[in-house]
């Protein structure tokens, strides 16, 4: 992982140092860096962990598919669109003996 690139999208940070091989943007125009990211031939980017950066992505049409872990616990929650449509379609799921199910979403345009 210390050797894989990373690029932190954060409205609180203000360094990252102590983190090999990683790129701070705190600023408010990010659109243009990560599309110059995702232009670059490579690997897949992964955001994880982060609902608000997700939600952002997907309404400025930055994110590509979902990988999502549906955890078998009932309760209250923020939803993963903020109230928008976005159109998915599936692409596979796996559900492991936890009970937890993943699913992996292609995001279609509109």
């Amino acid at each position: 992982m210390n050797s894989s690139p990373k690029y932190i999208v954060s409205s609180t940070l203000t360094g990252v140092d102590e983190w090999k091989n990683s790129h701070l943007n705190t600023g408010n125009d990010i659109v243009g860096p990560i599309r110059d990211l995702k232009s670059q031939p490579g690997d897949s980017i992964n955001a994880g962990g982060s609902i608000t950066l997700v939600q952002w992505l997907m309404r400025n049409g930055l994110l590509d598919e979902l990988h999502l872990q549906v955890n078998p616990v009932v309760g209250t929650g923020r939803t993963l669109a903020g109230g928008e449509k976005i159109p998915l379609a599936p692409a596979a799921s796996h559900t492991f003996a936890n009970g937890v199910i993943e699913a992996h979403y292609t995001l279609q345009a509109d």
